[in-house]
This record gives structure tokens, sequence and C-alpha cells, in this order.
């Protein structure tokens, strides 16, 4: 069950991924590395973190917020996998072994 889930948690942020960078101006290339486990998921925060954020009728300051509003987001978002696929190996490795 748990390597279900790992595949689908490698898989699931491709094409939202390939379709954020293409939109960002970024290399939509990066995704190979989603092979590795939590790879894309962790390079499609990065990226929305680093978009270019409009600009044409925002200050200084409310692009300064925006930014650290998407840090905060991206914090976030990588938190809640990494504690909901470490309580979900938790259970699959203490109580669902024979």
């Amino acid at each position: 069950m748990l390597y279900i889930l790992l595949i689908i948690a490698c898989l699931a942020p491709v094409v939202p991924g390939i379709m954020l960078a293409r939109k960002n101006g970024f290399s939509p290339h990066w995704y190979w590395l989603s092979i590795i486990p939590f790879a894309g998921f962790m390079i499609m925060m990065i990226m929305y973190v680093n978009a270019p954020v409009d600009d044409t009728s925002k200050t200084q300051e409310e692009i300064d917020a925006e930014k650290e509003k998407r840090r905060k987001t991206a914090f976030a978002a990588i938190m809640a996998v990494v504690l909901v696929f470490g309580m979900l190996l938790f259970i699959d490795v203490h109580f669902l072994t024979d």
C-alpha cells in the first residue's frame, strides 16, 4: 500500500509542474528528477516560490509580501507532505509487518 502511495507521490506533481514551469519561463526538463521520491514536488515548490510576480501595478512592499506569502505556502505544503508520508511509513513499518 505504501509503495502505491509513494509512486503516486512521485508522479503526481509531474503534469502540474511542467505546466507551472512553462507558464513561468522555467525549463520543464527538471521533472525527470521525479523518479526520485518527492523531488518533483520539491522542484514544483521551488518554481512556485521563484516565479516572477506580476509587478505592473504593485509597489515593492506588495511584491515582497507576495513573495513571503509564497515562501510560507511552499514551506507549509512541503511539511504537510513530509508529515503525512512519514506517518504512513510509521504505520506501515510498525503495525502492518508480520
